[in-house]
């Protein structure tokens, strides 16, 4: 995917749902391995990219600090 697609799908989230804007820029910011091609699988069909595993909100309910990292285990298609 270049990076024009996905300034494209981020701009077409950021006006119409920006919870979901807010996940996709969590992903690109933090995600330590290609989800290029997660991202772009949910487009093409329709659905989106969520996360299964949000190691960094359950961090911070145990009152613990992360680097928010997120790994493409944590992501899921829906």
């Amino acid at each position: 995917m270049a990076q024009h697609e996905l300034s494209m799908i981020l701009d077409k989230y950021e006006k119409t749902d920006i919870d979901y804007y807010g996940v996709l820029s969590r992903i690109i910011l933090f995600c330590s391995e290609n989800f290029f091609p997660l991202i772009k699988q949910a487009e093409t069909e329709n659905k989106r990219v969520y996360l299964k595993n949000d190691s960094q909100n359950k961090a911070a309910t145990d009152d613990i600090h992360t680097d928010g990292t997120i790994y493409l285990e944590d992501l899921e298609i829906r």
